[in-house]
């Protein structure tokens, strides 16, 4: 699927919707629906492992927290990790948002340019967080 880049965002974030967040064995862990904006498919259900919690800075002063789940993504045909936030996307274009921590020594931004990287995919991600 497509994503934004976005330089100016420190965090990756994806769309989540119907978000529990519960313990298991000592560990926090996150269930949610990842919208895919796919006619077919919609949406995933997935549970993830809570690797932290951030803040947000939303407006001024406003703050929002949110949980950090880690994800293989595709970029440029290479399978990696990331971290992304779990946040309700659904009045954004792209159900995904790459900020610069996922794309720091992985990806040259051109902001003139779109639709640069391939679709195919190695099938085992790099750690690379």
């Amino acid at each position: 699927m497509k994503a934004k880049l976005d330089t100016g965002a420190k965090t990756s974030s994806l769309d989540a919707r119907n978000i529990e967040l519960f313990e298991e064995k000592g560990k926090r862990w996150a269930r949610f629906e990842f919208w895919t904006r796919d006619k077919e498919t919609p949406f995933i259900k997935m549970e993830q492992r809570v690797k932290r919690f951030v803040r947000i800075k939303r407006h001024r002063t406003q703050y929002q927290r949110r949980a950090v789940v880690e994800l293989p993504f595709c970029l440029a045909g290479r399978m990696q990790l990331g971290e992304f936030t779990l946040i309700d996307r659904k009045r954004f274009i792209y159900p995904v948002l790459l900020g610069r921590q996922v794309l720091k020594k992985r990806a040259l931004v051109d902001a003139g340019a779109t639709f640069l990287g391939g679709y195919n995919c190695a099938t085992e991600p790099e750690n690379r967080t």
